[in-house]
């Protein structure tokens, strides 16, 4: 089971439905999603992706869900819910805001009764600890986590290798995705798995097959 935190246009979720894993795509940007469930049917993947309109954190409740002006398009990122913070841990420059429903991991798996993730991707522009920090039950059956960090957030650096190492899972690869970003590969050391291939081809597709853009 493969939950892709920030599914934007779907581009991972895509890859893993066509590799016949089961996928829970989570995106709470009401233009993304109008992609993404595009990009599903155009793969006709519907049997295998699961879409998941809202936004997960540390805990469930509503919250306020900014959106960069700036990005405010189809496809879009820099968004943040519950904080106004950006990928760098500085706020957003003139964000709009509405409200929308978070949950966490852990609720999303007792009330709906869904399949605890082994493998996550979490691309969350500056929230991913607060990711983590709702699935601390879920945590000891994932067996790997793709996890994009800002370097320069030094604090939410701190925070995430602190759940993470606590947690048994161990980095095994480290690459740039920009300047001032990467992204990391964690392996839980309760398991004999090596993630790094799946991620790595992952990361290798920009656009998926058959899919929409505006």
């Amino acid at each position: 089971m493969f939950w892709d935190i920030g599914a934007n246009v779907g581009t991972f979720a895509i890859y893993a439905g066509k590799k016949n894993l089961k996928v829970i795509a989570v995106e709470p940007s009401y233009l993304n999603l109008d992609l993404l469930t595009r990009n599903i049917i155009s793969n006709q993947l519907s049997q295998n992706v699961t879409i998941m309109p809202f936004g997960v954190g540390e805990s469930t409740s509503l919250k306020k869900f900014y959106l960069s002006s700036k990005q405010l398009t189809w496809g879009g990122a820099h968004n943040s819910l519950g904080l106004n913070i950006g990928f760098n841990g500085q706020p957003l420059q003139d964000p709009v805001s509405l409200n929308s429903a978070c949950f966490s991991i852990d609720d999303l798996v007792e009330i709906l009764g869904i399949n605890t993730p082994t493998h996550i991707k979490i691309d969350v522009d500056g929230l991913q600890a607060e990711v983590l920090k709702g699935c601390t039950n879920c945590l000891k059956h994932v067996k790997s986590i793709l996890i994009e960090v800002d370097r320069d957030y030094i604090k939410q650096k701190e925070e995430i290798v602190r759940i993470l190492t606590n947690n048994s899972f161990k980095l095994v690869e480290d690459f740039d995705s920009s300047l001032s970003t990467s992204n990391q590969i964690w392996n839980n050391t309760r398991f004999f798995y090596d993630s790094k291939i799946f991620f790595i081809e992952c990361r290798k597709v920009e656009i998926p097959a058959n899919s929409f853009t505006h």
